[in-house]
């Protein structure tokens, strides 16, 4: 499967995530007409750490006014 293509000079620590874009990137790409209507199947709780920890913790709060720090401690 070719790599996707774009910046990765900060590659996911997790294997198991970037397989998993990997496989969504193959998919958009093999069914350009496709329509994918929600990506739940693969958001589990690995896809989410991963998530957090490349946001930037020092931007902007989110739509729910809380801000990374924040969100940081709650965990």
């Amino acid at each position: 499967m070719e790599a996707l293509k774009g910046d990765m000079s900060d590659t996911m620590e997790s294997g198991n995530v970037y397989t998993k874009q990997q496989r969504i990137a193959e998919l958009a790409r093999r069914k350009p007409k496709f329509r994918m209507v929600s990506l739940n199947q693969y958001l589990d709780e690995e896809w989410l750490e991963e998530a957090y920890r490349r946001t930037r913790k020092d931007g902007a709060t989110g739509v729910d006014g809380v801000t990374g720090e924040e969100s940081g401690k709650r965990n």
